[in-house]
């Protein structure tokens, strides 16, 4: 994971340390809080993944769009 697509109180799922709540960022680590410690984690080099629902927005095509 991206350390750019983290922000602060975003949920994350870490595959050894489990859930866990985004605390602070800096450009290349999270400090993360687990169910049983405050962590420091690479995104980079970790298998983080996001642990709620996320979605991606697109510009729509002007064929698409009503008239206002």
């Amino acid at each position: 994971m991206n350390i750019e697509t983290l922000h602060i109180g975003m949920k994350v799922r870490h595959p050894q340390y489990g859930v866990g709540v985004v605390r602070s960022l800096t450009e290349q680590t999270a400090e993360i809080a687990f169910e049983d410690a405050l962590r420091t984690v690479a995104p980079a080099s970790s298998d983080l993944q996001p642990a709620e629902a996320t979605a991606k927005l697109s510009e729509l095509d002007s064929a698409e769009r009503s008239p206002a």
